[in-house]
């Protein structure tokens, strides 16, 4: 397969010139026609100066994402375009290099672009996508909205490569980030949290610490600081961590994520409010003799089970047995 024939889908707008160079007020929101288009095209609308963007219907926002063929990944300090060049995901998989705007020889600014084996539809897992590229890459974590604006630059110095990511590459990289970008439940946040990141980590990783050893993850103490296998780290951003079995796993700051072996203790805060729900369709459905026992006994009946979304909760007279009240992971508290 060659990557450089293949049309995947993209939003180009031909009002948006460079950094807007027109002074269009209206450009941003007006203009984007969805294409299906090929590195080279999309090449040459970047050197036309056009702006591009994933596929979106109606107003440019994540609500309204469609489909995205390419990712593009913001490099705006701390690397040169040779040094990125040799990082292996880039050297592999990377399908074009453009210099920007503000890019001058003394500091490098550039965008990295990857093609998709396959478009991806849901707009968490690009996000997610998007910010695991940028942590491999050392670049800019925080441009990672699903439909970011990408100014094209007429200027640019632009090298295209056959390459691209691979289903199980995309996966793999969806999985690093998917926990550190979502709820529990799917829906979206900008608030930061670590969480046990989808990707796990082998017993026998080999790791440098802050020292500069080599070593297998399984022999470090805990709190060991070392650097994070998982994204371009330059400063060490990540120490041992050990699960009450006493099995090692890496807690890594810039990720944003706790990574684990796949066979160690997997405790989630949330999964108790995904059992629950579980449960509650089962009882409307009539279904009781399908539910955990934490729920259920079959010498009880089942319990009732609400879900509320409100600052304050007015709790009506309880039924006989027990009642069991609990919040969203948080700062905030509840009181009567």
């Amino acid at each position: 397969m060659s990557w450089l024939t293949k049309k995947l889908p993209v939003s180009i707008n031909q009002r948006l010139i460079n950094k807007n160079d027109r002074n269009d007020t209206m450009a941003f929101t007006e203009g984007w026609t969805a294409q299906e288009v090929t590195i080279e095209e999309l090449a040459g609308a970047i050197l036309s100066g056009y702006a591009y963007s994933a596929q979106f219907s109606g107003n440019r926002k994540t609500s309204n994402f469609q489909s995205g063929g390419f990712v593009s990944v913001d490099v705006d300090a701390g690397i040169s375009l040779d040094g990125a060049a040799n990082i292996d995901i880039v050297e592999q998989s990377a399908t074009m290099i453009y210099t920007t705007a503000s890019h001058t020889e003394e500091v490098h600014r550039f965008r990295i672009v990857f093609a998709l084996e396959e478009p991806i539809t849901d707009a968490r897992e690009f996000r997610a996508l998007t910010r695991s590229l940028a942590l491999k890459i050392g670049g800019d974590t925080a441009a990672t909205d699903p439909v970011r604006v990408f100014f094209g630059n007429d200027k640019a110095d632009i090298t295209v490569f056959d390459g691209g990511l691979c289903r199980d590459q995309v996966n793999e990289l969806i999985d690093q980030s998917f926990n550190a970008v979502t709820t529990s439940h799917g829906a979206e946040t900008s608030e930061k949290k670590t969480q046990r990141s989808l990707k796990s980590v082998a017993p026998d990783q080999s790791v440098r610490t802050a020292d500069n050893r080599e070593a297998r993850l399984e022999e470090l103490a805990r709190s060991t600081t070392i650097y994070c296998p998982f994204h371009h780290d330059t400063n060490p951003s990540a120490f041992v961590i050990v699960s009450q079995r006493g099995i090692n796993g890496i807690h890594c700051s810039a990720c944003e994520a706790s990574f684990w072996p796949s066979n160690s203790d997997r405790f989630d805060f949330y999964s108790f409010d995904d059992a629950a729900k579980n449960a509650a369709e089962k009882i409307a459905a009539d279904k009781s003799d399908e539910l955990d026992e934490v729920f259920w006994r079959p010498e009880t009946r089942p319990g009732e089970i609400e879900f509320l979304n409100q600052q304050y909760v007015s709790v009506a007279p309880a039924s006989p047995g027990v009642t069991f009240i609990k919040s969203q992971k948080g700062p905030e508290r509840r009181s009567f």
